[in-house]
């Protein structure tokens, strides 16, 4: 299915490319390692009504390990806000190079 959105989409591989480098290379970016409690604060999220559980993981990440969460997601952005959850939300247009 994968392959089949590559190859039916426009996608720019050599800025897609560029986009994993920095990502993998830069050293800018921390990795982190889930454990227990990271997942039980995505099931307490998806209690709380939010049921994207790939933005659970990583919002539950960027709390447990004091990290910012670089998204566009605005349906993420006002669940935290509703649900007065701490915002370690980063958007696009708050960066600055």
């Amino acid at each position: 299915m994968a392959a089949g959105l590559l190859k039916d989409s426009n996608i720019d591989l050599s800025r897609f490319r560029l986009g994993l480098r920095s990502i993998l290379e830069s050293g800018k970016y921390s990795e982190v390692k889930e454990n227990l409690d990271i997942f039980e604060r995505t099931l307490e999220l998806y209690g709380l009504g939010h049921k994207d559980l790939i933005d659970n993981i990583p919002y539950a990440d960027s709390v447990a390990f004091k990290l910012k969460l670089l998204t566009v997601d605005a349906e993420l952005r006002a669940f935290i806000r509703k649900e007065r959850l701490e915002n370690t939300l980063l958007f696009p247009e708050a960066l600055t190079f």
